[in-house]
C-alpha cells in the first residue's frame, strides 16, 4: 500500500521500529506492532511492515493453526523483512 503518513518516528516513538542492519543499508525502516520483533519468531497475525518513501508492504501470517504447521517455520519475521525488502525493491 501507498501510506506517506507512515513516518518512522512516530513509529520509534512507540519502540516499535525494527533494528535491521538490512533495512538501513536499502533506506527503509520496518516495524512490528507492539515491538515485539523476534527475527527467528514465525511470522504471526502482526509480523513485520516494511516501508521505503511511503511505500508499505505488509507480511503476515493468519489462520488459528498457523504456528501448528511445519512447512511454514522457516517463514520468520527475519524472513519477512528480507522478503518485504526484495518487494519494494520490485516496485522501483
Amino acid at each position: 500500500m501507498r501510506d506517506p503518513s507512515y513516518v518512522e518516528k512516530d513509529y520509534d516513538d512507540l519502540g516499535w521500529t525494527i533494528d535491521d542492519p538490512r533495512l538501513a543499508a536499502d533506506d527503509a525502516w520496518a516495524l512490528t506492532a507492539g515491538g515485539q520483533y523476534d527475527p527467528a519468531a514465525q511470522v504471526n497475525i502482526t509480523s513485520v511492515q516494511v516501508v521505503r518513501d511511503g511505500t508499505v508492504v505488509v507480511i503476515t501470517g493468519g489462520g488459528v493453526a498457523l504456528q501448528d504447521v511445519p512447512e511454514l517455520a522457516a517463514l520468520t519475521e527475519g524472513w519477512a523483512v528480507g522478503a518485504g525488502l526484495s518487494v519494494l525493491d520490485l516496485m522501483r
